[in-house]
């Protein structure tokens, strides 16, 4: 682990993970994965374990990257099996939603010039309204709950 940690910063593959990079090169890795599916994936998710357990820069650049080259759901998907895999679980519990911001970004790479461009109006309102949508069924439990209770007490005076 110590010779794979000290050869990423040896050689600065770091200096692969950026936003300019990912931009130049995705229709080639899009391509790439159109020809290599299951290859391709596999890839990513052993890039993004080995980046995630080692705690390496880029976790932000692969999420985009996920986005970029499987969309908003299947990158979704692997950026959290990547990151929650049964052995770093603990690492990332509840972080579900900062990897959705990211991979929504990623899914519409060509606008976004810069790292805080994910954090914009447009993709901040979009998960704003997303959790707005989650809510209803709390809101819908407890009027349901609310009501059976008042029904019960009109029951009880009643009798």
């Amino acid at each position: 682990m110590a010779a794979f940690i000290s050869a990423f910063f040896y050689f600065d593959l770091g200096r692969f993970l950026t936003l300019q990079n990912l931009k130049v090169n995705q229709q080639a890795l899009v391509d790439y994965y159109q020809r290599n599916t299951l290859l391709t994936i596999g890839i990513f998710l052993a890039v993004y374990m080995v980046q995630t357990a080692f705690s390496l820069p880029g976790a932000a650049i692969m999420s985009l990257a996920a986005g970029a080259l499987f969309g908003l759901l299947w990158g979704t998907v692997l950026v959290n099996i990547g990151a929650t895999g049964k052995f770093f679980h603990h690492h990332h519990a509840g972080h579900n939603s900062g990897y959705i911001v990211y991979v929504n970004a990623g899914s519409s790479l060509a606008t976004i010039d810069k790292l805080s461009d994910v954090t914009s109006f447009r993709v901040l309102g979009s998960f704003a309204l997303l959790g707005l949508f989650a809510l209803i069924p709390v809101f819908y439990i407890k009027l349901k709950k609310k009501k059976n209770n008042s029904d019960w007490h009109l029951t009880c005076i009643n009798v």
